[in-house]
């Protein structure tokens, strides 16, 4: 692999470990969270430094963040976004084993940037232009400007992310990690299975009270930390602090813009990277399906909601496309392997797709296509067109070869979709090279 792409790589992984760590000795967003409330119950004691260090240590996964998704322009941007996105996916193990543990990690970096961009989108339409991000957002030059951009990035997507990565960190809270356990130390209840409507209301409200609570916490230690500053700005850091917790409390309030858009972002990111050992990956094609159906039922605002279908599609960036090709000499394979690697598809159920294989080997190729519903073998349409593979006799010859099912067969043959997780870890296949978007 090319020393490039495997650095972005690390990179990424390197900044997920500062949101959760395995390792309790290394020191990460949500250890800090664990180590903040166990202080509040007496059980430990912090000093005035290791306080200090839960700003230091959020402020450098922002600023991190904002480095590896951010460009001088629009287009820029949204290709860096998109190859964020996309490698948090194929980072993401698609067993069920590990999964969970590993898209704990995962999702408030994909719930974070999801919403950047959505935000963006929607200030550049007219959207959520009130009060504190109004007075910061200048149209097009939030992208091409210096000054413009840095006053954004600054003042609105940097307070965005200290809300958004601190979502999650009431769950470390050690009564959330009781109702996890389910209240057993000696015979712990898997903490990633499906709980009960009582189990989830009540960690939803542990989760909220607590979070928010670490939230300010880090907000004072920062307002702390600059004070000692030269150029100090009360006023500056005081709105700072204001609009990160506005903007916390905002994912509960659907009926305003931004509530909206956040609670959106959070609906597909938590489908998309999963923490639930049942979901299967071809499902998280099922997301945005998810997003529309709140939106019907009024839970989020539906022309929001289709604006967001508009942005990401329904296939999410970095998943495995398996479409239709044409050869000419009748192969019994007629299909390449595709991967996602663009926001706003020409329609959202067609994915603009790199195809990555030549006769299904692999092959660094720069072949960009949009699949339509005829090529992609995702679709039934599509699969009908190969039912001569599974025709009576191939089928009773693999059941009897095989202990598998008629749908576990068929997905064999005809695959559906693919992973392209062992692949974009351990090759050098980068798929966001040379795509472009309308121009600022």
């Amino acid at each position: 692999m090319e020393r490039a792409q495997t650095h972005y790589l690390d990179e990424i992984n390197s900044l997920a470990r500062k949101i959760l760590s395995y390792d309790s000795k290394k020191p990460s967003l949500y250890g800090n969270a664990e180590r903040y409330f166990a202080s509040q119950q007496g059980s430990t004691l912090l000093t005035e430094n290791e306080y200090t260090n839960f700003f230091t240590h959020m402020d450098d996964l922002v600023q991190t963040l904002i480095a590896l998704t951010e460009g001088e322009s629009r287009s820029e941007t949204l290709g860096k976004s998109a190859r964020f996105l996309g490698s948090l996916f194929h980072l993401s193990p698609g067993g069920k084993v590990h999964q969970p543990k590993v898209n704990k990690k995962l999702k408030p970096l994909y719930r974070a940037v999801t919403t950047a961009r959505f935000l963006d989108e929607l200030l550049l339409e007219g959207y959520c232009k009130t009060g504190h991000i109004s007075r910061h957002w200048e149209g097009t030059s939030r992208f091409s400007d210096k000054k413009a951009r840095k006053r954004y990035l600054e003042q609105v997507i940097t307070p965005l992310y200290y809300s958004l990565l601190s979502f999650d960190a009431g769950l470390f809270h050690p009564e959330a990690k009781a109702l996890l356990s389910g209240e057993c130390k000696h015979s712990p209840k898997d903490e990633f299975r499906t709980l009960n409507h009582n189990e989830r209301r009540k960690l939803l409200e542990i989760n909220e009270r607590h979070s928010l609570s670490f939230l300010k916490l880090v907000l004072e230690r920062k307002k702390q930390y600059l004070r000692k500053t030269a150029d100090y700005d009360e006023i500056k850091v005081q709105e700072f602090s204001e609009f990160a917790i506005t903007t916390f409390k905002l994912k509960g309030q659907s009926e305003k813009e931004l509530g909206s858009a956040i609670k959106i972002s959070q609906i597909y990111a938590s489908l998309i990277l999963a923490t639930k050992r049942e979901q299967c990956r071809s499902e998280t094609v099922n997301a945005m399906y998810h997003v529309v159906e709140h939106a019907n039922k009024g839970e989020v605002k539906l022309e929001l909601a289709n604006k967001f279908q508009a942005m990401f599609g329904l296939f999410p960036q970095g998943f495995g496309i398996a479409c239709l090709v044409e050869r000419a000499d009748n192969s019994m394979k007629p299909w390449e392997l595709a991967v996602v690697n663009k926001l706003y598809p020409a329609d959202p159920a067609q994915p603009h797709c790199r195809i990555v294989t030549r006769r299904l080997e692999y092959n660094r190729s720069t072949i960009d296509v949009d699949v339509s519903i005829k090529q992609n073998l995702f679709f039934s349409e599509s699969r009908e067109k190969l039912s001569y593979l599974l025709s009576p006799a191939v089928r009773k010859s693999l059941e009897v070869l095989s202990s598998k099912s008629e749908k576990e067969l068929e997905a064999e043959l005809i695959p559906p979709s693919w992973d392209p997780h062992e692949l974009f870890t351990s090759r050098d296949l980068s798929v966001w090279s040379n795509v472009s978007y309308k121009s600022d």
